[in-house]
């Protein structure tokens, strides 16, 4: 296999190093920025890919594995001559992004995503019944299946209450969204309640966008093993980490 001209080796560890000093936390990051001098100079690209482990990647999103991969990009050409790697446009890309059950609670738990836990509203006999959730927990037990349990703060005739509440689901994958197969509380509710709860909850967990800072990823597949998750997602990537 040929060597990477001494452009795109430049090039490429300068993209490293940017996107490095952006996250707070990394363990090893590699990127490939297909390119010459003349391509460069241009403002074009054949591709970019990146791998990186242990990456924190926004204020307590973490995840163990990340890998990315572009087609044809462009970039800016003055930038790029200097070392700065500065996309034109927003790009698309192939995502694969691996985390374990203590990433997935990390962030489940940071303010970042508790803000935005969208409140649940039930309108049930006239009443209109509040859910927010307060703390989830996950478990990942085998292939096939996930454990959720937390807390949600319910509101109804103008009082407050905690409820503890327990769920198992299938995963996403390419043929099926992801399934919610039960779900308890430990608070006396109704099969009316319950049965308005499941298809807000089934929709809530089928999003079709996660939303980062950087980038958006729709999810496409999840596969599973005892305590790690891998998602498989088209990326939607407005720009590169940098600092300002």
């Amino acid at each position: 296999m040929p060597e990477p001209k001494l452009e795109q080796q430049i090039l490429s560890h300068q993209a490293e190093l940017q996107v490095a000093d952006k996250l707070d936390a990394v363990e090893n990051i590699d990127i490939d920025i297909k390119t010459d001098f003349w391509k460069m100079i241009q403002g074009h690209a054949d591709g970019v890919a990146l791998s990186g482990k242990g990456m924190l990647i926004q204020k307590d999103i973490r995840v163990q594995e990340l890998h990315l991969q572009t087609d044809n990009i462009d970039i800016n050409p003055l930038n790029a001559v200097f070392g700065q790697v500065e996309l034109s446009h927003p790009i698309n890309a192939i995502a694969q992004m691996v985390m374990t059950e203590a990433d997935i609670n990390r962030a489940l738990n940071s303010d970042y995503i508790r803000a935005m836990m969208q409140q649940i509203e039930l309108h049930l006999a006239g009443e209109t019944v509040i859910l927010k959730p307060q703390q989830i927990q996950i478990k990942l037990p085998d292939d096939s299946k996930i454990e959720c349990s937390g807390k949600i703060q319910l509101t109804e005739a103008g009082m407050t209450r905690p409820i503890n509440f327990i769920a198992t689901m299938s995963p996403r994958t390419l043929r099926q969204p992801l399934k919610l197969l039960n779900f308890a509380t430990d608070a006396g509710v109704s099969l009316e309640f319950l049965a308005a709860l499941i298809p807000k909850l089934e929709k809530l967990v089928n999003l079709p966008y996660l939303a980062l800072e950087d980038m958006a990823l729709r999810i496409k597949d999840i596969q599973m093993q005892p305590g790690t998750l891998t998602l498989t997602a088209d990326a939607h990537i407005r720009h590169l980490p940098h600092k300002p």
